[in-house]
């Protein structure tokens, strides 16, 4: 599911005489099946699965297995360029994400060679301030690419892994 608050489902019978039926959940946190029709809504957090048995008047039975999964809208991200050059705009480099973000558990940035030239730790998402000012020991750094690398931590407890490369313009 993606994009969705809520999803039926449900099954057509060729014969419903006689019928007796029963939902069963197999996993998931969705709780019993309380509906005693063919078709029911939920709306999982995460991914659930149900088996449906179907038995007619004569002990044929039929059933079968739905499997629902769940992807999570988990935005997070990073600019390929910035201009720390002091005019406001555009001055940092940090994480943006959207309101399911908990924080930037840890944020680094590695000139060409691979040397450390910021980290930050339990960054607050979209805040610029936090984030590198383009500045390495106290000096500015030289424009160029730069590879980074950040770990993102969710709402819902799950953590992302993030790189890519920045090109510091000055």
């Amino acid at each position: 599911i993606e994009y969705l608050d809520s999803l039926t489902i449900g099954v057509t019978l060729n014969d419903t005489a006689g019928v007796t039926f029963n939902w069963q959940l197999i996993s998931g946190a969705m709780g019993l099946v309380s509906d005693s029709t063919y078709s029911f809504g939920i709306t999982p957090e995460d991914g659930v699965q149900y088996e449906f048995t179907a038995t007619n008047s004569n002990g044929c039975s039929v059933d079968s297995i739905v499997i629902v999964s769940v992807t999570k809208l988990r935005r997070a991200n990073a600019p390929t360029g910035f201009t720390p050059n002091g005019d406001g705009v555009n001055d940092y480099f940090f994480i943006q994400g959207g309101d399911k973000v908990e924080e930037v558990t840890l944020f680094r940035v590695y000139d060409r060679w691979g040397i450390l030239v910021f980290e930050g730790n339990k960054l607050e998402i979209n805040v610029a301030e936090q984030g590198w000012d383009g500045v390495y020991r106290g000096q500015p750094a030289t424009s160029g690419t730069y590879t980074w690398y950040s770990d993102v931590l969710f709402k819902d407890g799950h953590t992302e892994q993030l790189k890519g490369n920045i090109i510091l313009l000055r």
